[in-house]
């Protein structure tokens, strides 16, 4: 059975957010020794920490997510209903029968959850830490390191995920850890997240400009059970071909490998059959 929230964290990392010293939160989840471990991509409820129904947090943070940032869900027959109208330009939005898909580019990065802290009623946001198990990478490189993004998250600090007062939206910041282990300022990064059926819709809204967007389909729900996107997860898994749109590739260092570059994609995926994932404690 997956580990719950309650299991994977200590005590104290439960108390909400702003209950706790921001020097212990840093170094729990982000400075701490974390070291990066393969996980099988059809394990990953047992695998990932996060939020379990009954927690008292939005049904919206409970379960995995996994970020849908090529579309290739859009391509399948099987993709939820998505109906509804959705933002086309400032101000404006028109009726589509399948979600929009517009983000132009993707990172090499694959699942979210929100088990980094506890709900915090007040402020309504939960911290995610990319560092350790509430973020899964894909294998970019074939070898035991697998992620070459992983390394870098220690200066990204926390994702915070704060819903507005109607709890409508989501708002996505990022809250550093600095030099000295002191928790920093939260910055708004012009991203936001609209909680749909089948998961959320991810915004990225730059000032003065329409929204580009990407799905990210719940694949795990908070009673720990895999949902009807679990399949075309595992899917997109087998391949390693990633198509439209353009990856980053500062993330992905055979980008432009023959084999899938001849057929206008990247090579990205290269786990056969793992992801990687970071854990706290002694490698």
């Amino acid at each position: 059975m997956s580990r719950s929230l309650l299991q994977d964290t200590a005590t104290a990392l439960l108390q909400p957010p702003h209950a706790r010293h921001p020097r212990s939160v840093c170094e729990e989840l982000v400075n701490g020794a974390a070291h990066p471990i393969a996980v099988r991509n059809d394990d990953v409820e047992n695998q990932l920490s996060y939020i379990r129904q009954g927690s008292g947090a939005p049904e919206v943070f409970e379960g995995i997510y996994w970020m849908d940032q090529t579309g290739y869900y859009q391509t399948r027959p099987d993709r939820p209903d998505q109906g509804g109208r959705y933002e086309v330009a400032l101000g404006e939005s028109l009726w589509h029968k399948t979600f929009p898909h517009t983000l132009p580019s993707a990172a090499a990065e694959l699942l979210l959850s929100f088990g980094g802290s506890a709900y915090d009623n007040e402020t309504r946001c939960v911290r995610v830490s990319m560092r350790t198990d509430q973020w899964l990478w894909a294998n970019v490189t074939g070898t035991v390191a697998g992620s070459v993004s992983w390394a870098g998250m220690t200066q990204m600090g926390f994702i915070q995920f704060c819903f507005d007062e109607a709890m409508s939206e989501i708002s996505i910041s990022r809250q550093p850890c600095n030099a000295d282990g002191e928790l920093g300022v939260a910055v708004d990064m012009s991203q936001r997240a609209i909680p749909r059926p089948w998961g959320l819709e991810r915004l990225n809204r730059l000032p003065g400009q329409a929204a580009t967007r990407y799905a990210a389909y719940q694949i795990v729900d908070g009673r720990g059970q895999r949902t009807e996107h679990y399949k075309a997860w595992l899917d997109f898994m087998q391949t390693q071909c990633w198509f439209s749109p353009q990856v980053v590739e500062k993330g992905v260092p055979f980008a432009n490998d023959t084999l899938c570059h001849a057929q206008g994609g990247w090579h990205v995926n290269l786990g056969n059959g793992f992801s990687v994932l970071g854990r706290r404690g002694p490698a």
